[in-house]
């Protein structure tokens, strides 16, 4: 939102002294040479009038004299340390000098004082979401559209503040009977296309994009928005015009040279797409979408000394965490000695990122011990089974859940467990470990070798899909139809690894391919994790699947997308994190065929040089 420079106070003049109403007047008819001239004959007469003390800050606020402001606003202050007035001109004196935080705090510390007031909230909304405090400032407009319901303006703020929030069909829900006051207000248009675009109405955001392009060319966030939604139709090219317009159009506007940075990595252009995620972090330095997608491009293509610190910023950066908490009451561990203090490390982002990156705890256990102090691990219930069987006596004690309160006494210190990398001084040689590094409990490796006893065929397990609410699972996915084509590999049984899909399985087994689904009988990461043991071959989209078998030591095929996740990196066939994992790339934009005729022509060749000997009976699939 826009700084409000000079403020003036919202006091009835009938309730003011004839002299102060008089200064009142000449603030609101912008003459602050006469209001100062005006005030100084006041305070001559009344010293300690902390209104007059107040009415001078605003004076010199108004004539850029900060220092003076704060003289007089702080005197007021000491006269009476309770008055409103005098905490609200604080505060857009803090304001006024780019200390947001500082302002904030002035304008909670008034409204405490006043809850009942309305002067000066809008700024307080105003500060709180330019210093991308976004939660924060949610709760103060919406207290001021509840007591000005009627002003178009701060409703659409509300909405604002909850698509920031990511909570998009309420600001939608609030667009909607405020569009006959569009033309006054231009950019109403298209944020309620990108609420809807957000909450999978695409279709009826497009024209709106669409016209609002066509009917006002400038509005170069209306076509930073129509890129984004073409981009999510794989319509790149389209994306791609949209955007160079933008650049052209707005070349200090640094989302556009975000957002076409994020373009070009689809056509593997990444030169240029470095180059743009650091154009857009020269325009605005506090652009955390741009350093954390700077961190990615860096990471991915392993520059680890520059990648690591920038990929702290994804707790604002990254758009799939922003939202979610990472501090905990006690302090965060930078990479100091630990001597007699316990750390605890705490699982972050997906199951697959967890599953990668608990590969460093043995190497941080002998770091924490042979400093005298203690290592604990937190992580969701699925994966704290297997977690437990494999790091037994590394870590001192069970897995914690993470799902229940933490107990604060029990650690002095906390790291995510992603930070890790950077807090430990891991390089380029430091991303292989000797694997297996996870191992299921013996019992259930039992449990599955039992099962699969009768199937002396060749083994191959099967992922075709990532979490649906990815947003880049459109691109990743390849689908069950994409594998049917195995059906005519020879000497091989084929099993599920996609969990909850029996529609999918059906189709399987309609196409011809007789895919084996024994996922109901699986429990946990623990139970799939053994049952992928007992397999030859994993062939997994980029999923935790990939990630599972990876860390099982398990052969492993990757169908990779053509801008795949950072840790794959590019163009070889050998992944430096698990070495029995072999990566097949697209090698243009959203074109799996090539890649599938590949890894089918692979498969083939592996059958055929079996590591055991086939036999004619293979394991028959049962019906779900």
């Amino acid at each position: 939102m826009p700084e409000t420079p000079a403020t003036p106070l919202e006091i009835t003049p009938s309730r003011l002294p004839e002299d102060l109403a008089a200064v009142q007047h000449l603030i609101n008819q912008s003459q602050p040479q006469a209001a100062q001239a005006a005030l100084h004959s006041v305070l001559l007469q009344r010293p300690d009038d902390a209104l007059a003390r107040v009415f001078a800050a605003l004076v010199a606020r108004m004539g850029k004299q900060f220092a003076q402001g704060r003289t007089e606003v702080e005197h007021a202050l000491k006269l009476n340390p309770q008055f409103f007035p005098a905490w609200i001109e604080l505060a857009r004196l803090e304001h006024a000098t780019g200390r947001l935080d500082e302002a904030a705090q002035a304008f909670k510390q008034a409204h405490e004082l006043l809850p009942e007031a309305v002067d000066g909230l809008l700024e307080w909304y105003g500060v709180l979401y330019d210093a991308r405090r976004y939660a924060e400032s949610l709760p103060v407009i919406a207290l001021l559209a509840e007591r000005r319901p009627e002003d178009v303006a701060v409703q659409l703020y509300l909405a604002s503040s909850l698509q920031q929030l990511g909570r998009h069909a309420e600001a939608a829900a609030l667009y909607e009977p405020l569009l006959a006051h569009a033309p006054q207000f231009p950019l109403m248009l298209n944020n309620y296309a990108a609420a809807l675009m957000n909450t999978g109405r695409q279709s009826e955001a497009l024209p709106m994009f669409q016209q609002e392009v066509a009917a006002r060319p400038d509005n170069t966030l209306a076509r930073v928005n129509l890129a984004t939604l073409l981009k999510e139709r794989f319509d790149i090219d389209g994306a791609h015009e949209q955007l160079r317009t933008a650049a052209a159009q707005a070349p200090r506007y640094p989302i556009v040279h975000n957002n076409l940075g994020l373009l070009l990595k689809e056509y593997q252009q990444w030169e240029e797409a470095e180059a743009c995620f650091r154009r857009a972090l020269s325009l605005d330095e506090n652009y955390f979408g741009a350093r954390w997608n700077l961190a990615m491009q860096r990471l991915l293509r392993g520059d680890f000394a520059e990648g690591w610190p920038l990929h702290e910023a994804r707790w604002v950066g990254a758009p799939e965490l922003r939202h979610q908490p990472n501090e905990l009451p006690k302090p965060r561990w930078q990479g100091e000695s630990l001597e007699g203090k316990t750390l605890l490390v705490w699982g972050e982002q997906g199951a697959g990122d967890i599953l990668q990156f608990v590969r460093y705890l043995p190497r941080l256990a002998a770091q924490v011990h042979a400093q005298g102090g203690r290592l604990l691990f937190s992580a969701g219930k699925p994966l704290q089974s297997l977690l437990n069987a494999s790091f037994k006596g590394v870590l001192d004690a069970p897995v914690l859940d993470d799902s229940l309160p933490l107990p604060l006494a029990d650690f002095d210190c906390h790291c995510p467990l992603l930070s890790l990398p950077l807090h430990l001084g891991l390089g380029a040689g430091d991303l292989t470990v000797p694997v297996p590094y996870l191992k299921p409990t013996t019992a259930r490796a039992t449990h599955w070798k039992k099962q699969l006893a009768d199937d002396r065929q060749l083994r191959v397990g099967l992922a075709w899909s990532g979490s649906l609410t990815h947003q880049r699972n459109p691109l990743r996915a390849v689908g069950i139809e994409a594998y049917t084509r195995f059906a005519d590999v020879p000497g091989v049984s084929f099993y599920n690894l996609q969990f909850g899909t029996a529609a999918d399985v059906a189709k399987a087994r309609e196409a011809g391919l007789p895919l084996i689904d024994l996922t109901p009988e699986m429990e946990d990461f623990n139970d799939s994790a053994a049952f992928i043991s007992q397999l030859d071959l994993v062939i997994s989209v980029c999923t935790s699947t990939a990630h599972l078998a990876g860390a099982l030591g398990k052969p492993c095929w990757v169908p990779l997308d053509v801008n795949p996740h950072w840790v794959w990196m590019l163009e070889s066939e050998e992944s430096p994190w698990y070495p029995h994992t072999r990566l097949f790339r697209q090698s243009h934009y959203h074109q799996w065929e090539p890649v599938l005729q590949r890894l089918h022509a692979a498969l083939h060749d592996w059958a055929a040089k079996p590591s055991r000997p086939k036999t004619a009976k293979p394991r028959q699939p049962r019906k779900s």
